[in-house]
């Protein structure tokens, strides 16, 4: 019966590594030839409802899915390999097919890299269009975000990120209806190194945009999602005492909305109110466990914000 059992997790092992080969073999494109992936957020979503005259942030994100799925694979094969070699030691595989799969070379599949130009950002571009018509440069003001720090290179493990804003005045002059919203990226070929890095052409799938008039009586989940909207945007551009304003908004609209409790907390981490801060967080955490009772996936960005203000508390003794 054990003999049995083990042949039966060998042929499972064989099996999963053979999908595991075939889903590496290279593709027929070099490696130095890869494009990253667009994506788009609007307001930190795909898709989006919205009233006239609530703010925005588009936030267009670029990843080397390719990398990140090689680096999947290898992963898978360096697990198999040893699970073969400690099923080896315990003898729950037959020792001679052991050997021959462990004898096999273990082929990892190339990572490929993306070298990303710099200042990328100034040359992304975001387009709209309505009831499927053509495409066109977004006609409200979309104002560049300041910068952020950007990788020099696309790797298997991190993004890099191009931000603008819409502002309320701007969002105002939006017609009600349905918009689709996409970024594009286009480096031309004959465009200077700097150093060399990737050129081509790569957009995002498109987002939905729903905007509708704004209620004469908004109802506790309208007047919510405003406060929440306007609250990271007036954090985005740089107005912490008009964000507090709008998390506190948010909180009186909803006073059982984590969404609401993470970003007053994140306000108040923000002006310093490290104390107030904290005990926002533990609400979200409570109400998170509360709602969310037979949950499998902890709430990591609370669970981060709380352990890092409880190590900066002052007079802490270090690593307590």
């Amino acid at each position: 019966m054990k003999r049995l059992k083990g042949w039966m997790l060998a042929a499972g092992i064989l099996l999963f590594c053979g999908i595991c080969w075939a889903a590496q073999q290279p593709s027929t494109r070099p490696a130095a030839e890869a494009d990253p992936d667009m994506s788009l957020s609007l307001n930190g979503q795909q898709d989006q409802s919205l009233f006239v005259g609530t703010p925005m942030l588009l936030t267009a994100r670029l990843r080397n899915t390719r990398a990140a799925d090689a680096a999947s694979i290898n992963l898978a094969r360096r697990s198999t390999t040893q699970a073969v070699a400690e099923m080896a030691k315990t003898r729950q595989l037959h020792p001679t097919l052991a050997k021959r799969m462990l004898a096999a070379p273990l082929e990892l599949q190339d990572v490929p890299l993306i070298r990303l130009p710099r200042l990328w950002p100034a040359r992304a571009r975001i387009l709209v269009r309505q009831a499927q018509g053509p495409w066109q440069p977004i006609p409200w003001t979309a104002t560049p975000l300041a910068i952020k720090p950007q990788p020099d290179v696309l790797d298997e493990q991190n993004a890099a990120e191009a931000s603008w804003s819409v502002a309320p005045e701007s969002a105002a002059t939006i017609a009600p209806g349905k918009w689709e919203l996409k970024a594009v990226l286009e480096i031309a070929p004959e465009q200077p190194p700097d150093p060399p890095a990737w050129r081509g052409s790569v957009e995002s799938p498109p987002v939905i945009l729903n905007v509708q008039k704004r209620p004469e009586n908004p109802t506790r989940a309208d007047a919510l999602g405003i406060a929440l909207a306007e609250g990271h945007y007036w954090l985005a551009v740089g107005k912490s005492d008009e964000a507090l304003a709008a998390g506190n908004r948010a909180v009186r609209s909803d006073a059982e909305s984590t969404a609401a409790r993470i970003l007053l907390a994140d306000l108040l981490r923000v002006k310093g109110n490290s104390k107030e801060a904290m005990a926002e967080y533990i609400k979200a955490a409570k109400l998170f466990y509360a709602q969310n009772p037979n949950s499998t996936t902890p709430p990591t960005y609370l669970n981060m914000r709380i352990r890092q203000l409880w190590e900066d508390e002052p007079g802490k003794p270090p690593g307590k």
